[in-house]
Order: structure tokens, then sequence, then C-alpha cells
């Protein structure tokens, strides 16, 4: 195994493919999907507060399999009005506190070896606190996996064999819980994860900048992608892209970043100052939204 960090060095983020066609299906709002080739973007606005994602499956890594609420694992549609595009995001909101335990979203209808992908995460409490994102899943026991951890400030990479997690590299990054934080941080929480995987090589990137390149092939074939937590971890989740090398040239997860620095202000106001904390209160209100309505 190779592994090369870099933690300083500002570079270019991914060069993913139709990025013009990103911006403009994120001003559209919704969750629209193009073919394989081209690669998919989820930005979640199609959906009403408390709704479960159809685009996903939804598991658990872990001998306890996966925490259910109103028959489904805890994976819903939450709000957040300093998204990269608000309002409406994905949360994972089980907090089983067990070190085996890793909550996944599977998307449904997209395979690939060969894969470049981004997603933006907030980490929103959890004694862990770590989330990202998975590729190359077999199943859901046998994948690869980068998660940025506020509790060590670490972005690690690696691969789940068998359900064992097998460390591969990892490299300091600047990410915290915001609700832990006395003043709002410039993102407000919101950090930019992405991979790409060609052949043995995975690199990693974060908030724009090159972390991790490592060799591994313990995982070879093609396999789903997707989002991952661990433990108790609550974290959400914006503006999922995915693509794979034949897309094109230029980067749709940097349309993405360029289209949250635009995010309409209106958002911003209609929910200054409210709480929106991963608190016991906002698990149970999800849990009655999701009794009322149907997906």
């Amino acid at each position: 195994m190779r592994q090369t960090c870099k933690t300083g060095l500002r570079t270019p983020i991914l060069a993913f493919g139709l990025g013009a066609v990103l911006l403009s299906l994120t001003a559209l709002g919704g969750s629209q999907t193009v073919p394989e080739a081209q690669g998919r973007l989820i930005d979640f606005g199609q959906y009403h507060f408390g709704a479960v994602p159809d685009e996903f499956v939804y598991n658990a890594t872990g001998a306890r399999g996966p925490v259910l609420t109103a028959g489904h694992p805890f994976w819903r549609i939450y709000t957040d009005a300093f998204a990269p595009s608000p309002k409406f995001v994905l949360i994972q909101a089980s907090t089983l506190e067990k070190p085996d335990h890793y909550p996944i979203a599977l998307l449904r209808e997209f395979q690939a070896a060969d894969v470049r992908l981004g997603v933006f995460v907030k980490l929103m409490g959890g004694v862990d606190a770590s989330a990202g994102l998975l590729w190359r899943a077999q199943d859901k026991d046998n994948y690869y996996a980068a998660l940025a951890s506020a509790r060590t400030g670490q972005v690690s990479a690696l691969v789940m064999k068998h359900g064992q997690p097998l460390a591969l590299a990892s490299a300091p990054c600047p990410i915290q819980v915001e609700f832990e934080r006395m003043a709002p941080s410039p993102t407000h929480g919101w950090y930019l994860l992405e991979v790409a995987a060609q052949g043995s090589r995975h690199t990693i990137w974060f908030q724009g900048q090159k972390l991790l390149e490592v060799d591994d092939a313990t995982l070879g074939g093609k396999g789903q992608v997707g989002l991952i937590t661990h433990a108790d971890t609550v974290a959400l989740f914006d503006n999922f892209a995915v693509e794979t090398p034949a897309s094109g040239a230029s980067s749709r997860i940097q349309r993405a970043a360029r289209y949250a620095r635009c995010r309409p202000l209106h958002y911003r106001r209609e929910f200054q100052g409210r709480g929106f904390g991963p608190s016991t209160r906002a698990v149970a209100q999800l849990d009655r939204k999701h009794r009322r309505f149907k997906r």
C-alpha cells in the first residue's frame, strides 16, 4: 500500500464533468438524475420534511443492523437554512454508540469501479462525529469509505472487508461540530468531501485540498456508491454528486460549491437564530412527520 498525504497544498477541485448541467439542475431544485455515463446529482429539494428519499437503499454494517424508526432506518429529509442548496438536506439520526456500527445509504441503479463522487457534509453531534462517502460497495459489509471525523480532526480512508474495517490512511483536516462552537463558522458547519477511484488508486479531497492518495486493490470490481456515518454520529448531507470518468472535463462539484456561495438570502433570514441541533425533540418531530406522510 502506498500513501501520500498533503495537508497544506491547495489543489484544484476534481474534474468531474458536466458542470454547467449541474448548475442548471441545482437551480431548478429537486432530485435530478441523468444516465450513468453522465453521473447523478441529488440535492433533496423535491422532498418534504421527514420523507425517506427513495434514491437510496438503507442499511448498516455491524452485528446489530440498521436502527429502525417508523419501520425504516433513520435517514430522513431535514432542514438547514445554510445548506449548499437550501433548505432540504438528508439527515442520518440514529445514535447507536457501538464501534462496529456504520449506517449506510447506497445509491440505487448506479454501479462503477472507476468513479468520482462528492458530497457536502455537516456533523451535528455524536461521540465519534464522523461521516463521509463510500464506493465500490459489493454489499453492506464490503466497500471503501472516506470518513471525516471531528473527534480525531482527520479524514480517514478504510476498506470494509466482511464487516471488518481496515484502516488505509489518514490525514489532518479542519472539521468541527457546528453546534459545539461559540460562534458560527464561515461555512456554517458544511464541508466538501470528494473521492476519485481509478484502478487501485483512491484519492481524497477535503474542502478542495488533496489530502490522501492510497493504493489498494482489495476491491477491484464495480460496486455501488453512497453515504456513511459511524456509531452515534448525527450528520447532514447535501448535493451528493457521482460520475464516471467518461462524464467530461469540468467540475460538477465545483459548480455546486459556487452555487452554494450564492444560495438565496431569504432562507438565511427565515431561519436565522433558530436551533437546528440534533435534539431529541427534532428527532421525535421527524418521526411524527414520517407517520403523517407517505413517500
